[in-house]
């Protein structure tokens, strides 16, 4: 980049955090004259912090770039987005929802519901070890009427130990 003055903003849950919590250093290269640099975020994470967001925005030249992380501590549950098979379902037709749990311990399964209104639905559980890493994926198969359109459905996961569950969120995208 050039010049090397860039502006450097983290947040954390998109309130932003104070500039000594990192740092950042940049030096030009002396044959390109062109500025290239880095900075690192510090801080202390508790485990009801997992899986949530940090964010960076580099600003240049007027232009505004960003970059989303996903904070995760080592031994603790990741949960992935929803995925719809189809991707785009049809009235009428069934569609599974699917959500998968990483790092599970096949000693202490999670627990998984796909609740809606104050109830839950069915669980449907499925183990399958992929990549060396144990991993329960959860499966929700519904039927989709025109009541369904923009519909939000949650898979929750809850594990012993856990003080809050892991939720993660989906609406049916249909025609």
């Amino acid at each position: 980049m050039y010049p090397g003055n860039p502006t450097i903003q983290w947040y954390r849950e998109k309130k932003k955090l104070e500039p000594e919590n990192w740092t950042e250093t940049f030096q030009e290269d002396p044959k390109s004259t062109m500025f290239s640099g880095t900075t690192e975020l510090k801080l202390t994470m508790t485990s009801e912090e997992h899986g949530g967001h940090i964010s960076l925005d580099i600003t240049h030249g007027g232009k505004t770039i960003t970059k989303n992380y996903l904070l995760h501590l080592k031994g603790l549950l990741v949960v992935s987005e929803i995925s719809s098979d189809p991707e785009i379902p049809g009235y009428g037709s069934p569609v599974t929802l699917r959500c998968d749990v990483i790092g599970c311990d096949p000693g202490d399964t999670p627990e998984v519901t796909w609740p809606e209104s104050g109830r839950d639905l069915k669980k449907g559980e499925q183990r399958e070890t992929r990549d060396g890493r144990d991993i329960l994926s959860c499966y929700l198969t519904l039927t989709p009427t025109a009541l369904d359109y923009g519909k939000g459905y949650i898979c929750r996961v809850t594990q012993r130990g856990m003080k809050n569950p892991i939720e993660k969120k989906t609406h049916l995208r249909l025609p």
